[in-house]
């Protein structure tokens, strides 16, 4: 992802370690707008999307070592830069739905999700997502970061324990475990 402009170092540091783990990486196309999506080089990116053609974004711009799959219910209009960009068919189904399909389509184990609120309050509740990683900047105290963390499950609706805390200077980095 673009998280040279959304994050620090410790952030990043995360994401690649995160990242080095999964055999997929998936989004949605709402994501990949906001953050300005770069293809990855450690495993293949399938950005789910009702609208393949407002895709400008650097992974389907760029050339890249991995496959960059453009999942859409609607085939895109016009041929993607990137020779590696690659439409996939998926059904208009849920979002729920159409990652399991990507998943077992592109035969992936270990997918990393790389959501914004909308599609993990829905995949949250299907029992699909074990665990989040959750950045809290410009926190001063660990009980701020706590506190902040909380404030945001609860708005989510989701009850998650919490397995792992990091922080450096005002960023705190939350790994938590989805009860369900």
């Amino acid at each position: 992802t673009n998280s040279d402009v959304a994050s620090n170092k410790l952030d990043r540091y995360f994401l690649r370690v995160i990242r080095s783990s999964s055999d997929l990486i998936i989004t949605t196309g709402k994501t990949a707008r906001a953050e300005r999506l770069r293809s990855s080089k450690l495993a293949p990116i399938a950005i789910i999307t009702s609208q393949p053609d407002s895709l400008n974004i650097p992974a389907i711009e760029e050339q890249s070592s991995q496959p960059v799959y453009v999942c859409s219910e609607v085939a895109p209009k016009q041929p993607f830069r990137n020779s590696n960009a690659k439409w996939l068919e998926t059904s208009s189904a849920s979002i729920a739905e159409i990652v399991l399909e990507v998943q077992a389509r592109l035969n992936s184990k270990s997918p990393l999700l790389e959501i914004g609120i909308d599609s993990l309050r829905e995949l949250a509740s299907p029992n699909l997502v074990n665990e989040l990683c959750l950045t809290v900047t410009n926190a001063v105290s660990r009980d701020l970061a706590i506190a902040a963390s909380e404030s945001f499950l609860k708005s989510v609706g989701l009850v998650a324990e919490q397995l792992q805390l990091l922080n450096s200077g005002n960023t705190w980095l939350f790994r938590l475990e989805f009860s369900h």
